[in-house]
C-alpha cells in the first residue's frame, strides 16, 4: 500500500482518498491536502482515471464510464467486495462548520472537525453508503444525503463543473461547433434551461397550429351565418318581388298585345300603298315600252343607211389610197432616174479626164492602196488557215474526251445539271473534311455509303426519288465533329450555300443498336403497301438514324385507291409514294406533285465522281478555248470581206486607166446613150404622174362630200341612240323597281300574316294574365326595363336555398360557442407566450453570463499565447443550427478555430475547461487527460494556466480550492511550489 501523509491545513476540505480492491487498485491512499494542486501522472493503464471515478462516486455522483456498465465491474480481483473512503475536513468558518446538514440522523456526525464517507460494493453489484465519525462509528446513509452535503460546499448535481472526465477534453478540442456547444451546455447545466426553452417554444408552435384551424373554423361559421342571414333576407325580398313582377308582367303583356295590334294596322296600310304603287308602275312601263319599240325600229333603218354609206366611202377611200400608192411609186422611179442621170454625168466627166496627166498621181495612189489590201488579205488568209487547223485538232480532242465520258456514263449516271452541281458541291465539301482531324467522324455523302437491299433493287429509282436531297447529306458522329463540319461549310461556301444537310447523330454507346432505333415497323398495312423507304436500304447505324429523321415516306404499288392510301398515310403519319414515282399522298390528307427524281449512282466511290468531274472540267475548258478560236476566225472572215469590198472598189476606180482608147470611146458612147434613155423614161413617168394627180383630186372632193353626209347621219343616229339608251335605262329602272315592289308586297303579305298570328297569341296570353289594366304606361322600354330588372332579380333569387328562422338561430349559437372557445384558447396561448418569453430571457441571460465569463477567463489564461481570443454562439435559438464559434488573433492575424494548430486548439480547450471550473465555488476541481496531446512548451503553458486559475479561485475565499490534474507525463516541466506531483505505477502512488 502506498501512503502519503502531509500536514493537514484547516482550509483544505478534501483530506484523503483511500481505495480497497477498486478495479486495479488493491489498496491505494492519496493524500489530497498536501498542496493546492496535485498532479498525478502515469502510463496508460496505470489506473489514473480510476482514482477520479472513485472520487466522483464518493461524493454521490456516477462517472460517465461507470454509468455505461454495472457496479459489479468496479470490484477488483483481490476480494469479493471493494471499498472507497473519502476523509473530509470540516473547518470552522466564522464559528460555523463549513459542511452542514439539517438531517437529524447525520447532523451529529457531520458537525465535527472531520468525518469519513465510505462506499461498499459487493460482487453482485450492490452498493451501500456509510458515514463514519472520528470514533469510527458507522452509519448507513442514502446517496441523496451525500449529495445534499456536497451542495452545502458548492458541489452540485452537474459534476462537470467540478470534475472533467476522460474524453471530454478531446471531444471539445476536435468537435464541430455544434458538438462544442452541446458539451458546453452539458458542462454548465444550461442544457436543461435550453431544453425547457425549446419545449416551451414547441408548445407555443403546437398551440398556434391548434389555434389557427379554430380561427379558420370560426371565420367559416361566421361566413356561413352571414350567408344564411343574406339568404333569409333574399327570401323575404323574393316574396315582395314576385307580387310586383306579376303586375309588371301583366302590364307588359297587354302592352305587347296592343302594340302588335297597332303594328298590324300599319303593315296593312303599307301593304295597300305598295300595291297601288305597283299598279301605277305597270301603266308607266307599258307606255315607255311602246315608245322604246318605235325608236328601236327607226334606229335599225338609220343604222342600215349609215352602214351602206360607210361601205361606199370605204371603197372610194381605197381608190384614193391605190392612186396615192401609184403616185408614190412614180415619184420613187423619177427620183431613181434622176440619180442614175447624175451618176452617168459623173462617169462621163471621169472618162473625159482619164487621159490627162493631172490624174496620174491618183492612179499611183490607188495602185498602192490595192497592193496594201492584197498584202493584208494574204496575212489574214494564213492566220485563218492556222485557226482552222487548230479547231480541227480541238475537235479531235473533244471526241476523245466525250468517249472517256461515255465510257463512265453508266457508272456516273444520267445526271442533270442540277444533280451535277449537287455532286460537285459534295465533292468539294468532302475534300475539305479530309484535310481535318475529323475525317473519320463525318460520314457522307449518303449516296456514297448506302446500298439498296437485293430484294428491293427493282425499286432503286423510286427509292432514290423518295430519299431526295438526303442522298447528298453528311452525318457528324460527335459534337466536336459537328462543330468542325459547320466551320468547313461556312469557309468553303462563304456566300453561295449548297442545299445539302449535315446531321448530328451522336452514339451514346458502342456496339449494335436495337432494331427499333434504325427502322420503323409498318403495322396493319393494306395489301399493296410495301414498307418504309429506310427499311429498304442498307447502310451504317448513324446513316440510318439520320435518314429516319428526314425521310418519312412509305412505298406502295400503283393503282391503289387514292382514298385508301390517303387514309393510311394519315393513320401512320407518313407520306406514301407509288413505285412508278407518279403519285404522292400526304399524311395531311392531300396528294401533291411527287418528289424530284435523282439519277445519282449509289455506293459509288466519291473518287470516281471526282475523276469524271475533272474530265468534264477539261471538256468545258476545251469548249471555252474553241469558242475563243471560232470568235477569232469570224473576226478574220469579217475583215477579209471588208478587204475584198475595198479591193473591188479600188479595181473599179483603176479600170479607166487599164483599157484602150477604142474601148474608152465605146464606153463613153454607151454612157451617153444610157443617159438619153433614162431621160426619156423620166419624161414618160412625169406625164403619168400628172394624170394620177388629177384623179386623186377628183376622188378627194367626192370623199369630202360623203364625209359631210356621213357626219350628219351619224349625228342623227347618235341622237336616236341616246334617246333609245335613255328609254332602255328607264325601262330597266322601272323593271327593277317593279321587282322590288313585288318582293316588298310579298314580304308585306307574309309580315301581315305573321303579325296577325303573333297578335292573336299575345292577346290570348294577355287575357290569361287578366283583364287589361286601367292605367298603362306609354313607354314600352320603361315597362320592359322594369320587367327585365325584376325578372333578373328573381332569377338570382331563384337559386337561394330555403332558410328558416330555426336554422338561423342554430347557426348563431354555434358561432357564439366557437367564439368562446377561441377566446379561451387565445388566453391560453398568451400564457404560453409569456412563459416562452420568460424562458427565453432566462436562456439568453444565462448564456450571456457564461459567454462573458469564458471570454474574460480565456483572454486572461491565454494572454501569453494569443493577443485576443473570442468565443461566440451562433443561432443560439435554433437547436439544429446553433454552434460554438472560437476565433483567435495572433500577431494581428485573425484566425478561425479550424485554422489553428492542434496544440493551439488543445490549449484553448484546456483554458475553456479551467474557466468552466471557475463558474461555481466548488472546493475541488479534478481534470482528467490534462496536457494530453501537448508538447513540452504547451504543457508548461497549461500548468501555468492551472496555477493562474487556482490563484483566481483562491481570491476572497475562506477555504483553499484544491486541484487534481491527471496527465500521462510531465516531460520535465518545472512546477512551482503550489504543485505536488504523484506518479502512479501499477495502481500504486509513488511520491
Amino acid at each position: 500500500m502506498s501512503s502519503i501523509t502531509t500536514e493537514t491545513q484547516d482550509n483544505f476540505i478534501f483530506h484523503r482518498l483511500t481505495l480497497f480492491n477498486f478495479k486495479m487498485h488493491k489498496h491505494t491512499e492519496l493524500e489530497l491536502s498536501e498542496l493546492p494542486i496535485i498532479v498525478i501522472s502515469g502510463a496508460n493503464g496505470s489506473g489514473k482515471t480510476q482514482i477520479l471515478e472513485a472520487l466522483i462516486l464518493s461524493i454521490g455522483h456516477t462517472p460517465s464510464r461507470v454509468s455505461l456498465s454495472s457496479y459489479k465491474d468496479l470490484v477488483g480481483p483481490f476480494d469479493d467486495h471493494c471499498i472507497i473512503q473519502l476523509l473530509l475536513n470540516n473547518p470552522l468558518i466564522n464559528e460555523q462548520r463549513l459542511i452542514s446538514s439539517s438531517d437529524p440522523e447525520i447532523s451529529n456526525v457531520v458537525n465535527k472537525e472531520n468525518f469519513l464517507l465510505e462506499i461498499r460494493i459487493n460482487k453482485e453489484g450492490d452498493m451501500k453508503r456509510y458515514i463514519i465519525d472520528s470514533k469510527n462509528k458507522k452509519q448507513q446513509i442514502a446517496r441523496k444525503q451525500v449529495q445534499r452535503l456536497m451542495k452545502s460546499i458548492g458541489i452540485y448535481d452537474d459534476t462537470m463543473l467540478n470534475f472533467t472526465e476522460e474524453g471530454y477534453l478531446s471531444s471539445f478540442a476536435d468537435g464541430s461547433p455544434r458538438k462544442k456547444l452541446e458539451s458546453l451546455l452539458a458542462a454548465t447545466g444550461l442544457k436543461e434551461i435550453f431544453t425547457s426553452y425549446l419545449i416551451s417554444k414547441r408548445r407555443v408552435d403546437e398551440k398556434n397550429k391548434e389555434f389557427s384551424p379554430l380561427i379558420l373554423q370560426l371565420e367559416k361559421e361566421k361566413t356561413k351565418l352571414q350567408k344564411l342571414k343574406e339568404n333569409f333576407e333574399r327570401l323575404e325580398k323574393k316574396r315582395e318581388l314576385v307580387t310586383r313582377f306579376e303586375n309588371v308582367e301583366k302590364e307588359f303583356v297587354w302592352f305587347n298585345a296592343l302594340e302588335s295590334k297597332r303594328k298590324l294596322g300599319e303593315s296593312k296600310r303599307e301593304q295597300k300603298k305598295k300595291k297601288d304603287e305597283l299598279s301605277n308602275l305597270n301603266i308607266k312601263i307599258l307606255s315607255t315600252s311602246e315608245t322604246f319599240e318605235k325608236i328601236k325600229s327607226e334606229l335599225e333603218v338609220l343604222e342600215k343607211d349609215n352602214y351602206n354609206l360607210i361601205n361606199e366611202r370605204d371603197e372610194l377611200s381605197d381608190k384614193v389610197s391605190r392612186f396615192q400608192g401609184q403616185k408614190e411609186e412614180k415619184e420613187r422611179k423619177i427620183f431613181q432616174f434622176k440619180e442614175r442621170i447624175n451618176i452617168t454625168n459623173v462617169k462621163l466627166e471621169e472618162f473625159r479626164k482619164v487621159k490627162t496627166n493631172d490624174n496620174l498621181n491618183e492612179k499611183i495612189s490607188l495602185q498602192d492602196q490595192l497592193n496594201s489590201v492584197k498584202k493584208q488579205q494574204k496575212y489574214l488568209e494564213v492566220r485563218r488557215s492556222d485557226i482552222s487547223k487548230e479547231l480541227r485538232e480541238k475537235n479531235i480532242e473533244e471526241e476523245s474526251i466525250k468517249e472517256r465520258i461515255n465510257e463512265r456514263k453508266g457508272m456516273y449516271g444520267d445526271l442533270s445539271e442540277y444533280e451535277r452541281n449537287f455532286v460537285k458541291d459534295t465533292i468539294k465539301y468532302k475534300e475539305g473534311i479530309k484535310s481535318t482531324q475529323y475525317a473519320n467522324e463525318i460520314i457522307g455523302p449518303v449516296y456514297e455509303v448506302i446500298t439498296i437491299l437485293p430484294e428491293h433493287t427493282k425499286y432503286s429509282e423510286v427509292i432514290k426519288q423518295a430519299l431526295g436531297q438526303s442522298l447528298f447529306g453528311f452525318i457528324a458522329t460527335s459534337e466536336e465533329a459537328y462543330k468542325a463540319a459547320k466551320e468547313i461549310y461556312d469557309n468553303l461556301f462563304p456566300s453561295y450555300k449548297p442545299n445539302f444537310t449535315v446531321g448530328r447523330v451522336l452514339e451514346e454507346e458502342k456496339g449494335p443498336k436495337p432494331e427499333y432505333l434504325t427502322s420503323t415497323e409498318l403495322r396493319e398495312k393494306p395489301e399493296g403497301v410495301i414498307d418504309y423507304v429506310i427499311n429498304l436500304v442498307d447502310t451504317s447505324t448513324q446513316v440510318k438514324l439520320y435518314l429516319k429523321r428526314f425521310v418519312n415516306i412509305v412505298l406502295a404499288i400503283p393503282g391503289l385507291s387514292p382514298n385508301l392510301l390517303t387514309n393510311y398515310a394519315k393513320q401512320i403519319r407518313a407520306n406514301i409514294l407509288t413505285t412508278d414515282g407518279k403519285s404522292y399522298y400526304l399524311s395531311r390528307e392531300a396528294f401533291s406533285r411527287p418528289p424530284r427524281k435523282y439519277h445519282v449512282k449509289l455506293n459509288v466511290s466519291l473518287d470516281t465522281y471526282l475523276s469524271i468531274e475533272r474530265i468534264r472540267e477539261n471538256l468545258q475548258s476545251l469548249y471555252t478555248s474553241m469558242e475563243e478560236l471560232v470568235a477569232e476566225e469570224r473576226q478574220y472572215i469579217q475583215e477579209l470581206s471588208e478587204l475584198e469590198i475595198k479591193k473591188r472598189e479600188i479595181e473599179n476606180s483603176l479600170r479607166p486607166w487599164e483599157i484602150s482608147d477604142d474601148e474608152l470611146e465605146r464606153e463613153f458612147i454607151n454612157l451617153e446613150n444610157n443617159k438619153n434613155e433614162i431621160e426619156q423614161q423620166l419624161q414618160e413617168e412625169n406625164s403619168g404622174l400628172d394624170l394620177i394627180e388629177t384623179k386623186i383630186n377628183s376622188l378627194a372632193s367626192k370623199l369630202v362630200e360623203m364625209d359631210i353626209e356621213l357626219k350628219n347621219k351619224r349625228g342623227l343616229e347618235q341622237s336616236q341612240r341616246n334617246e333609245f339608251s335613255e328609254l332602255s335605262h328607264h325601262l330597266t329602272e322601272f323593271t327593277s323597281t317593279k321587282n322590288r315592289l313585288i318582293r316588298h308586297v310579298e314580304l308585306l303579305n307574309i309580315e301581315v300574316e305573321e303579325i296577325n298570328k303573333h297578335h292573336k297569341k299575345l292577346l290570348v296570353l294577355a287575357q290569361e294574365k287578366g283583364i287589361q289594366p286601367e292605367e298603362m304606361r306609354e313607354n314600352r322600354e320603361e315597362i320592359f326595363s322594369e320587367y327585365s330588372k325584376i325578372k333578373g332579380q328573381l332569377e338570382l333569387l331563384e337559386i337561394t336555398p330555403e332558410v328558416t328562422e330555426e336554422t338561423l338561430n342554430e347557426q348563431g349559437l354555434k358561432v357564439e360557442n366557437l367564439q368562446i372557445e377561441v377566446e379561451e384558447n387565445e388566453k391560453h396561448l398568451e400564457n404560453l407566450k409569456k412563459d416562452l418569453e420568460k424562458r427565453l430571457a432566462e436562456w439568453e441571460g444565462s448564456l450571456h453570463q457564461i459567454v462573458s465569463h469564458l471570454n474574460k477567463m480565456l483572454n486572461l489564461l491565454l494572454q501569453n499565447v494569443f493577443e485576443n481570443i473570442s468565443l461566440s454562439i451562433t443561432n443560439y435559438n435554433d437547436e439544429s443550427n446553433a454552434g460554438l464559434i472560437i476565433e483567435a488573433e495572433t500577431k494581428g492575424d485573425d484566425r478561425k478555430y479550424r485554422q489553428l494548430s492542434g496544440g493551439e486548439k488543445t490549449l484553448i480547450a484546456q483554458a475553456i475547461i479551467l474557466a468552466l471550473h471557475m463558474i461555481n465555488h466548488s472546493p475541488i476541481h479534478a481534470i482528467d487527460e490534462f496536457t494530453q496531446k501537448l508538447d513540452r512548451k504547451n504543457k508548461s503553458l497549461a500548468f501555468a494556466m492551472s496555477l493562474a486559475t487556482y490563484k483566481i479561485a483562491k481570491e476572497n475565499r475562506s477555504i483553499t480550492p484544491q486541484f487534481l490534474l491527471i496527465t500521462p507525463t510531465l516531460d520535465d516541466v518545472q512546477l512551482s511550489e503550489e504543485f505536488t506531483h504523484k506518479i502512479l505505477i501499477e495502481s500504486k502512488v509513488i511520491v
